[in-house]
């Protein structure tokens, strides 16, 4: 059940009272906008960031926000609507996370490490079945920090597929990433030199994990990180959660297709919400937790101002807080998340605009200021 909560012309004068008495006719917030700002505790800077940041997305767009703090989470949705922002409880509703996936991948790696199952720096190429064009050799490590040297889709005899937004892995199964392997593997550094994102890496690293188990990644994300974490509605299973599923919208804000990421699961394949997303976010909070600090850990230093651990992008924050961030973007949807484990904070945004859409920019920009606004 939605509440009308902003309207454009309105909202502005609302949130900024000053400017309202000014230059703005009086047009009174409605009572469902009181009641929402006074139960989630959202103020009217935050409140203003919300609006500024979602303005400029299509009809039908939906922002599920989840915002940790020692006193709790608190979630906020929006939905654009007739050129119109209302609210919307959509905490509990799945989104394509798309690269936070990554991060999933990366904390199965460190669960492995701290089971004394293989080591960061060992060679994946021991658990391959095939041997790699010219005898490369990459490690576990880099692989997760993304300096394997690989590019960031399959080059070559995929160009063409890759080239679709709408679905670019769908085909690229387990035959076929093996033939790319053996045959059209080519690097674009040499491993351990520089960073780069690659989706094609981290479908590697969960490739690469489900032949050392002998699993599915699916499997292993399922028994080693969903359920470990009690994140029971995250899966990578689309079509168990079909009622549930906001769809994706395109650049222009036309449905669009689901990714299928075939055997590039680990980059990309969960599905998740703002409510499974924030336990995780909080379990970081957990400072005995080996698996999770592990992948906190910096294993590379992308330049002065960054850090590279398992999967999360190290930064500090004006306050000097030690933040770690991941985004999200496939063909349909965009998310970011960041934690503070230090003094367990945590922002976490999703949302159904595509990645290319011109304004996606906007979600990371509104996650970064959400954090900014409950920091200390």
């Amino acid at each position: 059940m939605t509440s009308k909560i902003w309207i454009k012309a309105s909202l502005f004068c609302f949130l900024l009272p000053v400017l309202w008495l000014i230059s703005c006719k009086p047009t009174p917030p409605s009572e469902a906008a009181n009641e929402l700002f006074a139960e989630k505790g959202i103020d009217s800077t935050q409140a203003a960031l919300i609006f500024n940041k979602t303005d400029y997305f299509p009809n039908r767009t939906q922002v599920s926000i989840a915002i940790l703090t020692d006193s709790g989470t608190v979630f906020l949705g929006v939905i654009s609507r007739n050129d119109t922002i209302l609210s919307v409880h959509n905490q509990d509703v799945h989104f394509e996370i798309g690269s936070i996936t990554k991060v999933m991948t990366a904390t199965l790696l460190a669960d492995f490490v701290v089971r004394d199952k293989l080591k960061l720096t060992d060679s994946i190429s021991t658990h391959l079945p095939v041997v790699m064009k010219d005898s490369t050799e990459i490690t576990f490590e880099q692989l997760a920090n993304n300096t394997s040297g690989l590019p960031n889709v399959p080059t070559g005899m995929l160009l063409t597929s890759l080239l679709s937004m709408r679905n670019p892995y769908k085909n690229f199964d387990e035959k076929t990433l093996a033939a790319y392997l053996e045959n059209d593997l080519s690097l674009s550094n040499p491993p351990g030199k520089s960073y780069s994102d690659s989706n094609l890496g981290f479908g590697l690293l969960g490739y690469t994990l489900s032949k050392v188990d002998e699993k599915s990644i699916d499997d292993l994300l399922e028994e080693r990180i969903f359920k470990k974490y009690k994140m029971s509605a995250t899966t990578t299973h689309r079509e168990d959660i079909k009622n549930t599923l906001v769809p994706g919208l395109n650049k222009d804000g036309k449905h669009t297709s689901n990714w299928d990421m075939a055997a590039l699961g680990g980059a990309g394949a969960a599905l998740s919400t703002a409510e499974d997303l924030a336990k995780f976010a909080k379990a970081h909070c957990d400072t005995a937790d080996k698996v999770l600090a592990l992948t906190r850990n910096p294993t590379f230093n992308q330049d002065d101002k960054t850090e590279i651990g398992l999967a999360w992008r190290i930064t500090r924050s004006e306050n000097g807080n030690m933040l770690y961030s991941q985004r999200g973007s496939t063909g349909g949807y965009t998310s970011c998340m960041i934690i503070d484990p230090n003094n367990c904070r945590a922002v976490v945004v999703l949302s159904n605009v595509s990645g290319s859409n011109a304004y996606s920019g906007n979600l990371e920009e509104l996650c970064f200021g959400l954090m900014k606004s409950v920091e200390r």
